[in-house]
């Protein structure tokens, strides 16, 4: 288990969502950056997903061709994942600590590409997003690369328009009095229709603004090739960032 016990809340959040009906917690498309990009990567290359969440990042690189391992800390989520997978797709999922993949059996340069889609921001110990950074280092080939999709602090988001602001103005106080152990409703997607239901969040998210995300990779040892703010599945809350070794 990760570090920060505080994450336990997030295998409860994805228990809750599917006990409500709910086919997916976060039904997305993988961004056009990441689909644009892997273009440039041949197929039957080894790619790696840290917290791969229900696999739709995963279930994509293996449509492109590649053989990949999603690693997630929560057993619900890669229970769906895996039953949504498609046999013909090369995927190995496995439920476990992205802090200490060598718990997993998973060697030192193993990887082509790696990709971390809203995970890093969950770590709030400096110690947990080193111990993290350095295992993302140590499992990926020299020359390999890595993406990084995770969210922004609110303070270095750019906003759109006036009611984009605003928004951020909301969830700025929302912050502000947000206590350990609080519940927020969600509306998920059942076959009986839209449900509002209240789940956990995670206490000690960390979401940093680009130039700390590029500072923290940096740190660690890798080559960014290319970052920039907005156009996640997040409207314009996030970092998206191209690194290499």
């Amino acid at each position: 288990m990760p570090k920060d016990q505080g994450l336990s809340a997030y295998e409860e959040r994805y228990r809750l969502v599917y006990e409500a009906g709910a086919r997916f917690w976060w039904e997305h498309e993988p961004h056009q950056l990441l689909v644009a990009h892997t273009l440039k990567i041949p197929k039957g290359s080894a790619c790696i997903e840290f917290g791969c969440g229900e696999g739709f990042e995963a279930r994509f690189l293996a449509g492109r061709g590649m053989k990949v391992t999603a690693i997630d800390l929560s057993p619900s989520a890669i229970a769906r994942a895996e039953a949504e997978t498609p046999c013909e797709l090369n995927v190995v999922y496995r439920v476990g600590d992205i802090t200490d993949l060598k718990a997993l059996g998973i060697p030192d340069s193993s990887f082509d590409f790696g990709i971390d889609v809203h995970c890093l921001h969950m770590f709030s110990d400096p110690a947990d997003r080193k111990n993290y950074l350095s295992e993302v280092k140590r499992v990926l080939k020299p020359g390999g690369r890595f993406y990084l999709q995770n969210m922004l602090a609110l303070d270095d988001v750019i906003p759109k328009n006036e009611a984009e602001a605003m928004a951020i103005m909301e969830m700025k106080a929302f912050q502000s009095t947000y206590k350990g152990g609080d519940r927020t409703p969600r509306p998920v997607k059942t076959q009986e229709g839209i449900k509002d239901i209240l789940l956990p969040l995670c206490p000690g998210c960390k979401a940093q603004s680009l130039q700390g995300y590029i500072r923290e990779l940096t740190q660690a040892g890798f080559t960014v090739l290319n970052a920039e703010r907005g156009g996640s599945s997040d409207g314009s809350y996030a970092a998206i960032i191209f690194a290499s070794l």
